[in-house]
Formats: C-alpha cells, sequence, structure tokens
C-alpha cells in the first residue's frame, strides 16, 4: 500500500491513519486535515489538496476531488478513470450509505450500509 485517501475527518474514516502512516501517505482535502488538527485526532494526513489531485501507480491514475461540502467541509471523493469508477465515501450522507458508482460495463455498484 502506497497511498490511502481520507474520504473525511471523522474518526471512522480517518481513525487508522497511525497505523498506515508508517507505510502509506495519507492524502485527504485541506479541510479535512484542518478538522483533525482542530479535533486532536492522530495521524494527520502529510499530504492535501486544494480542489483536486492525483495520483500515478503503475501508470493507473487515480483522481481526488472536492465537490464542496458534503457530509462535512472536506470530503473527498475518488474517481478511477480507466475503470469509470467513483467512490464518494458518505458524501451524499441523505443515501445513508457508502456508494460505489460505475459509469460503464462490467456493471458494478458496491453498498456498504
Amino acid at each position: 500500500m502506497r497511498y490511502v485517501v481520507n474520504t473525511h475527518h471523522h474518526g471512522d474514516h480517518s481513525g487508522s491513519n497511525p497505523g498506515f502512516l508508517p507505510i502509506a501517505e495519507v492524502i485527504a482535502h485541506k479541510n479535512a486535515r484542518e478538522n483533525m488538527i482542530r479535533g486532536n485526532q492522530d495521524g494527520l494526513p502529510r499530504v492535501v489538496y486544494n480542489n483536486e489531485t492525483s495520483v500515478f501507480l503503475g501508470g493507473i491514475e487515480v483522481q481526488v476531488f472536492h465537490l464542496g461540502r458534503g457530509h462535512t467541509n472536506g470530503d473527498s471523493v475518488v474517481y478511477f478513470p480507466d475503470l469509470k469508477t467513483y467512490t464518494v465515501g458518505i458524501y451524499f450522507m441523505e443515501l445513508r450509505h457508502s456508494l460505489i458508482m460505475v459509469m460503464a460495463e462490467p456493471v458494478v455498484v458496491g453498498l456498504a450500509l
């Protein structure tokens, strides 16, 4: 594992950061990191972004976006262009679940309640 993306600052999404930091870079929106600092959370992300960023591994791109306030003011959406797949964390809280949206065949939708 080389990178971990915090989809927001709440402990159920960032609480394992201290365990990952020795082996991976943790990436988060700048607001998520600031929220973690205010909350005195351990395992602060060392890599932050404002609107979007990308990571390239083995010729595969992973894009991370901030689309404005969702569940928190620091939510991230992760897009895998080659797979045409998004993971939205709990960006759309009113759906009451996390959703992985796939935009092309094969159609795969993951749901975590």
